[in-house]
């Protein structure tokens, strides 16, 4: 019985660590004096442990992922560490990780964009 209480204690411990510790994204954000809205935003968790947040600012909202990646147009991408866990190393990992999952394995197209954007996470 005492095992049980401990662990529904910590799960609830863990819950609300997770929901205390992750703030949303502005709605919008200045770059150059140009404003850009949140198009979309997500979380990585791992473990139960939310480890960053983030989000994809465009000028005008859209749903057409193909226009979205055509387009020559000022865009953002601002990223939310929300663990003490993370260090350059993990996020990176984890970004490798993530990038192997949407593309299906197929990352060489996107590998100078990649390059590129762990790079700026120096």
């Amino acid at each position: 019985m005492l095992r049980s209480s401990v662990s529904i204690l910590g799960f609830a411990f863990l819950t609300l660590l997770n929901a205390t510790a992750f703030g949303d994204l502005p709605s919008q954000i200045n770059i150059s004096g140009q404003s850009l809205k949140l198009n979309g935003s997500g979380k990585r968790t791992k473990t139960f442990v939310n480890i960053y947040e983030s989000g994809l600012y465009l000028r005008a909202p859209s749903r057409d992922a193909n226009a979205i990646l055509s387009a020559d147009d000022l865009m953002a991408i601002r990223v939310k560490i929300t663990s003490g866990f993370v260090s350059r190393a993990s996020l990176v990992a984890s970004l490798e990780e993530s990038l192997k999952q949407s593309t299906k394995g197929n990352t060489a197209a996107i590998a100078k964009e990649t390059a590129i954007f762990k790079d700026s996470l120096k």
